[in-house]
């Protein structure tokens, strides 16, 4: 499990959360986990390669092996602020 700072509003969040059953928001996270895990600590990356590993290297949002589906909303996290004013 990855934790990610949601930097928007709590309202905007609900608000993804109940449309498309939150694929906007899970397609955010992966975004935020694919772009930022190699700022981590080096004993958090090690965390990192050894979930990688487990999940193949395919798996998992970082590596996104050919079977797994291409996002629909959410290419890069900061795709999300489209949402922001979409009340």
């Amino acid at each position: 499990m990855f934790l990610t700072a949601w930097p928007y509003t709590s309202e905007l969040f609900h608000k993804l959360n109940a449309r498309d059953d939150a694929i906007i928001l899970h397609e955010w996270h992966d975004a935020v986990i694919r772009e930022n895990w190699e700022r981590l600590s080096p004993e958090e990356i090690s965390w990192v390669e050894q979930w990688r590993t487990r999940t193949y290297r395919h798996y998992n949002p970082i590596d996104r092996g050919p079977e797994m589906k291409l996002p629909r909303f959410i290419h890069e996290a900061r795709e999300i602020s489209r949402y922001q004013n979409d009340t």
